[in-house]
């Protein structure tokens, strides 16, 4: 299998897009997969949640995606066949020092392309659609949508589409997105009526059957700086994500 490149994007913060990219990248390296996750993010929480100071690091994905810097150089070993690309408040000006910069669109595409040994390269998005985020739909061939259980849930995905639908124009033709929802308490009736509003309008082929339920567990493990498989294997969180990398397996397997 080539390697499979997959942002996980969405304009909306707090829909535990960064905690998914982290757990479904070591679940698959759990998995024998080897795995590359990418913090696109300024603000550098999937670093952090890997146990890093982003403040402390010599070298992050700015470095690379403006400096030119080889990812291999820049890329930190986090755990058995997982590894992570790093970023800190210094990936926050590239929104703008890429628009001056020559094939501004396909830079971090390109940067990945000169990579080699990865099953899987998960790309942690910001909670935008800047530049950054144009970049990684234009190198990926996999859209995840992480999408929270809640009233506004829905708001904002017509945006996300389009914003899909010009990285296809674009270029990238092969790119296909799937939802999946998170953050999800099956006990309130607005997250039910939600997850069947979501189910109904992007059906079994755009999202996935699992569903992340709220658990404090995960957020406990990212501060801790572990993975849910790590911090605690025999909670419903990790379950959760145990079957979200079995599907996305079996989906690149069909």
């Amino acid at each position: 299998m080539k390697t499979c490149v997959a942002a996980f994007v969405n304009q909306k913060g707090g829909v535990a897009k960064t905690t998914s990219v982290g757990n479904v990248g070591a679940g698959l390296a759990k998995r024998g997969r080897n795995v590359l996750l990418v913090d696109l993010d300024p603000q550098g929480n999937l670093s952090e949640s890997f146990g890093l100071n982003p403040d402390l690091l010599e070298k992050t994905m700015h470095d690379s995606l403006i400096g030119g810097v080889p990812l291999k150089s820049v890329l930190i070993g986090v755990s058995e066949r997982l590894d992570l690309v790093p970023a800190n408040t210094h990936l926050a000006g590239a929104e703008s020092e890429l628009l001056s910069l020559p094939e501004k669109n396909t830079r971090l595409k390109k940067l990945l392309g000169r990579l080699s040994g990865y099953d899987y390269i998960l790309i942690d998005c910001p909670p935008s659609l800047g530049q950054l985020t144009v970049n990684a739909l234009m190198s990926a061939h996999r859209v995840y949508i992480p999408v929270q259980t809640e009233f506004f849930a829905l708001k904002g995905l017509q945006k996300l589409v389009q914003t899909i639908e010009v990285a296809k124009e674009r270029g990238n033709r092969g790119i296909v997105k799937k939802v999946f929802a998170t953050l999800h308490d099956g006990r309130i009736g607005i997250c039910r009526d939600v997850l069947d509003q979501l189910k109904a309008h992007f059906g079994k082929d755009e999202m996935f059957e699992t569903v992340v339920r709220k658990n404090i567990s995960l957020v406990e493990a990212t501060a801790s700086g572990k993975s849910i498989f790590d911090y605690k294997p025999a909670c419903h969180g990790a379950a959760d994500y145990h079957r979200l990398a079995e599907e996305i397996l079996k989906e690149e397997t069909i």
